[in-house]
């Protein structure tokens, strides 16, 4: 079971700043596809990618939470349209 201490141990941060990390990570390789098509149910792919990752790098799955991918990356898109990011210009027009 992950703790705060475990993770501040292994990656320096604590267990919701890791999983935000790792949520933002995936968040940068979004194309307009990606944006265009985002639900709960591409959310839940992303979790059981990032929990085959960790198995496959031989550590413990983080406690992600499929609607938390969901909400996280739904405010990221929705703040960069907002902020009138460059890379959304499409999404604004």
């Amino acid at each position: 079971m992950w703790t705060d201490e475990k993770a501040l141990n292994i990656f320096g941060m604590t267990v919701d700043v890791a999983i935000f990390e790792t949520i933002c990570k995936n968040y940068a390789y979004f194309t307009k596809e990606d944006v265009l098509s985002w639900s709960l149910e591409e959310a839940q792919k992303l979790v059981d990618f990032e929990i085959q990752r960790d198995i496959e790098a031989g550590i413990e799955p983080l406690p992600y939470d499929a609607e938390d991918f969901y909400d996280t990356i739904k405010n990221l898109i929705k703040q960069d349209i907002e902020e009138k990011n460059d890379w959304f210009e499409w999404a604004v027009e």
